[in-house]
C-alpha cells in the first residue's frame, strides 16, 4: 500500500500543478486578448501603433500627439514588482519643470526631491484630496486650471493614480492593470490635457 501511495503522490502533486498552469495560461490569455482589444481601438482612434506579445504577454501602445510620443502599457507584475498601467510621455523638448501629484494616502512617504515645496490651490475640494509639490508654484497655479484639476481629481479617486512631471517626461501610474476602455479613455484624455498645458498648446 505504501509504495502505491509513493507511486501516485508525485503523480498528484504533478496533475495539480500542471492544471494551475493550464488555468493560469487561459486566464491571461483572456486579459491579453481583452487589453489589446481595448489598444486596438485607441490606436484607431489616434492613430496610433500597438505592439503585441507572444501569446500571453501585454500589449502596449504608442502614438504622437503634438510631436511627443505617448506609450501606454499594461504591466501584469511578478515575483519582484507589483502590477501597473502606466502612460509615459516622452517630450521633444525639456519642460524644465518638475511635480508630482497624488492622494495623500497613496505616497504620504514621498520625500521632497529636485527643490519641489508643497503646493496650495485654494481649492479646497482639490487640497483636501490631493498632495501637489512642484518646484514652481506660479507655474504650477497656471496649468492647473479648474478643468484638469477635475480630471485629475476623478483619475485618483477611481484609480489612485500617481502623476510625474519631470523635465523631458511625464508619467501617468496607476498600481495595478485596468481592463475596462473607459478607464483609457478617462487617462488618456487627462495626460493629453497635462501635456496641452505643459506645453502652452492653446487649443484646449
Amino acid at each position: 500500500m505504501s509504495q502505491i501511495a509513493d507511486f501516485l503522490i508525485p503523480i498528484l502533486i504533478f496533475s495539480s500543478i500542471s492544471i494551475m498552469i493550464v488555468l493560469l495560461t487561459i486566464v491571461n490569455y483572456r486579459r491579453v486578448k481583452k487589453l489589446t482589444k481595448i489598444f486596438q481601438n485607441q490606436a484607431h482612434n489616434r492613430n496610433g501603433i500597438i505592439k503585441t506579445g507572444f501569446f500571453i504577454y501585454f500589449p502596449s501602445l504608442e502614438f504622437e500627439y503634438h510631436h511627443n510620443k505617448v506609450k501606454v502599457y499594461a504591466i501584469p507584475g511578478g515575483k519582484n514588482s507589483s502590477s501597473s498601467t502606466r502612460i509615459i510621455v516622452d517630450f521633444k523638448y525639456p519642460t524644465h519643470q518638475n511635480m508630482v501629484i497624488y492622494r495623500e494616502r497613496f505616497a504620504s512617504n514621498i520625500k521632497k526631491k529636485f527643490g519641489m515645496q508643497d503646493i496650495a490651490l485654494n481649492v479646497d475640494y482639490f487640497d483636501e484630496e490631493v498632495i501637489v509639490k512642484g518646484s514652481d508654484e506660479l507655474y504650477i497655479k497656471k496649468i492647473l486650471t479648474f478643468g484638469l484639476q477635475e480630471k485629475i481629481l476623478g483619475i485618483i479617486n477611481k484609480y489612485n493614480a500617481y502623476i510625474c512631471l519631470e523635465n523631458y517626461s511625464l508619467e501617468i501610474y496607476v498600481p495595478k492593470v485596468l481592463y475596462d476602455e473607459s478607464a483609457y479613455d478617462e487617462l488618456i484624455s487627462t495626460t493629453l490635457t497635462l501635456i496641452k498645458k505643459v506645453k502652452g498648446i492653446d487649443d484646449i
